[in-house]
């Protein structure tokens, strides 16, 4: 049985300027000629992305490195083509020649590459056998001082001639030991025999093969933008691109954005080669089968499930020279601007830039585009102004809510500019705070941080005392206790409410009336908190002010103190007595007629029943009537005997299960109602809450 071949991949673009040898360089590491257009072959230039490939073999562990190589237009005409290739490239190999050194095309590419996050790059010195020593070494200094200007470092730099093959072979060497450690890996697959899709526009996509639905989880999920787009006869459609982040297979059900296009994959090549499945880092022809006829153009990408398709963008922002500004280096606002982001090219305004306070050197801004792209935070991204202005950097979030004040915009924006686990931690303790909701979870927070960066800020905050979390919300410490100072202030002016004092206020009615959108187990976490910091008390469902609780504590010292004979003490438990023994045989009962039968007035009687509902021997019922505990658990077991064998609760069938009036039935409902229990519905009620005996 053969070995198991591995396979690593990784693809870079090249860079430099115009006749400097991209092409014939590539050609010569790779045998590919990436010019594939026939105008660009009969004037030696290219105008368009091309493609190769260079196959390493497989060394002792078995593992094949194969790398792909964009080719971009160096002239400036076709920078945007350029933008296109570079756009989700980690690395790069830049081209310069000798005999000239770096020219305005190579500091074009170099500021691009800078901007987009690319942090080193191999460098090929190339028609080192038209130059002199003095002019190799000229080239060598001038481009290692440019490099270091933008901060990209310079992991070789080889010099070559593509025309006697000069330091062909060691810049291969240098190209595996470089790079194949970045490569992503998947396990090889060998097809059988299969047709190729070579129509000259194009490197290939697959021949159609049974489908294998990949059931395996994508993270990060698939991100691949296209560059090209075309018909093949027999094939359908065929796309081709990087596969930027995530993994693809045949089989899979994906979309293609912006436009919401719905496809499968039918079928996949890598340079030429077909395969089932793809994974970050590999160039890809995919052919889709698409429902509907929708249309696919460079521009779009095949995207995952939490991709997001926007418009509004807060950005960092570093000018390299194409941003408007007066006399005092304040940014001039709106400025049109085209913005590149993946192989997207869109029109649109910079409404707005800033400075950070703790830096001149870092600016923000909010871009709108006049059309969507896909991005997520994190993304790096292109704008250029006018003909020959760059600028770009670091998306920070694709969403400006209108919740978000300009102050915490700004102090959440230097924060991400700043980076990193802490200030990330910080930025999201801010968002949290100023949400609008109080209490949200991580999915409605995606727009500034990425799932896995999101999840680790957020775990971060807890950790550090700065948020909380209730039933899979988040919520900031801060907001916690903003929320009990006016719940607090709230349920002391209730509480002067002669019914309230004694029977104290439902924490659904608090609810309701602080802040309705907390949901009821975040509520209930806060007055836990407070009751167990004891700022307020609370018996089951309803909560009272901290003196009624020092009133109550007092009232119980002075009953256990007195003695037993005390004719005051003796005729309060004696009346108690006689409350209880009448509620015990009634469902419940209209507070002024209990007073009739132990003969007191309505106000005496409701300070009773305010000491007994305390003590927890009786609860109020629709604020005039009055229930013991154990006839109100009687009456909500026949609610759910009732629901459970009729899946309705009418008025009547309750009525009767209790044997008593309509009146009474009615209030206990309410009672029911109100904390509950049970929802009133056009046809009747249903239970929310079931008991059992």
């Amino acid at each position: 049985m053969p070995p198991v071949i591995t396979t690593s991949y990784c693809t870079i673009a090249t860079a430099g300027h115009v006749d400097h040898g991209k092409t014939s360089l590539i050609k010569a590491l790779t045998g590919i000629n990436p010019d594939r257009l026939k105008e660009e072959q009969e004037r030696e230039m290219t105008t368009d992305l091309g493609f190769a490939h260079l196959d390493f073999e497989p060394g002792q562990n078995n593992n094949k490195f194969v790398l792909g190589f964009i080719d971009v237009p160096g002239h400036g005409k076709f920078l945007k083509n350029m933008l296109a290739g570079v756009g989700g490239i980690a690395s790069a190999l830049l081209v310069v020649a000798a005999d000239e050194g770096p020219m305005p095309q190579t500091l074009q590419h170099v500021k691009i590459l800078s901007l987009l996050g690319v942090q080193h790059c191999v460098v090929a010195l190339t028609k080192i056998d038209v130059a002199s020593q003095q002019e190799i070494a000229q080239a060598e200094s001038k481009v290692k001082a440019l490099l270091a200007q933008y901060d990209i470092e310079l992991l070789a730099l080889q010099p070559v001639s593509t025309v006697s093959s000069v330091g062909i072979e060691e810049l291969k060497k240098v190209l595996f030991t470089y790079l194949s450690g970045i490569a992503q890996d998947e396990v090889e697959y060998i097809p059988a025999a299969a047709e190729h899709l070579n129509d000259g526009d194009a490197e290939g996509a697959a021949a159609p093969v049974a489908p294998t639905i990949s059931t395996e989880a994508k993270k990060p999920s698939l991100y691949l933008p296209v560059d090209r787009a075309f018909t093949k006869s027999g094939y359908g459609l065929v796309v081709t691109g990087t596969l930027v982040e995530g993994q693809i297979a045949v089989g899979d059900q994906i979309a293609v954005e912006p436009g919401g296009v719905k496809a499968r994959v039918r079928g996949m090549e890598s340079f030429g080669k077909q395969v089932d499945k793809a994974t970050a880092g590999q160039r890809l022809a995919v052919n889709l089968a698409v429902k509907d006829g929708g249309a696919v153009a460079r521009g779009q990408c095949l995207a995952g499930d939490d991709r997001v398709v926007v418009q509004n963008l807060i950005v960092a922002i570093t000018d390299h020279g194409g941003l408007d500004f007066d006399e005092h280096k304040v940014a001039i606002s709106p400025q049109p601007i085209k913005l590149y982001h993946g192989t997207a090219e869109a029109k649109g305004t910079l409404r707005w830039l800033e400075k950070t306070k703790d830096d001149v050197g870092k600016m923000f801004g909010h871009i709108h585009l006049s059309e969507p792209v896909v991005a997520r935070p994190t993304n790096r991204y292109i704008v250029r102004y006018g003909d020959d202005g760059i600028a770009g950097g670091a998306i920070l979030m694709i969403d400006r809510p209108r919740w978000l004040t300009r102050q915490t915009l700004h102090d959440v924006s230097a924060l991400l500019i700043e980076g990193g686990p802490d200030s990330q931690q910080k930025a999201f303790t801010l968002i949290v705070a100023a949400h609008p909701l109080k209490a949200v979870n991580l999915s409605q927070l995606h727009w500034f941080l990425p799932f896995v960066q999101l999840q680790a800020a957020a775990e971060a905050a807890l950790a550090g005392g700065a948020v909380i979390s209730i039933a899979d919300l988040f919520m900031a410490v801060s907001t916690r206790e903003q929320i009990g100072e006016k719940i607090l202030a709230l349920l002391k002016t209730l509480m002067a409410n002669e019914d309230n004092g004694r029977f104290g206020v439902s924490i659904e009615t608090m609810r309701k009336k602080t802040f309705n959108t907390l949901t009821r187990p975040v509520m209930q976490a806060i007055i836990s908190d407070l009751a167990d910091r004891r700022l307020l008390s609370r018996q089951g469902d309803r909560i009272f002010t901290r003196d009624d609780e020092a009133e109550k504590a007092e009232l119980k010292a002075k009953n256990e103190a007195a003695a037993v004979d005390d004719p005051a003490f003796v005729a309060a438990n004696r009346l108690r007595d006689s409350v209880m023994s009448i509620l015990n045989q009634h469902p419940c009962l209209e507070i002024d007629d209990l007073a009739k039968q132990v003969n007191i007035d309505g106000k005496r009687m409701r300070l009773v029943l305010g000491e007994m509902v305390k003590a927890r021997q009786v609860q109020i019922v629709d604020h005039d009537f009055v229930a013991t505990e154990g006839k109100l658990r009687a009456a909500h077991l026949l609610l759910s005997k009732l629901w459970l064998s009729k899946k309705d609760i009418s008025p009547s069938d309750f009525r009767e299960g209790l044997s008593t009036t309509r009146k009474y039935a009615m209030a206990l409902l309410s009672y029911f109602d109100e904390n509950n229990v049970t929802r009133r519905m056009a046809g009747g009620r249903v239970l929310l809450k079931q008991l059992e005996e």
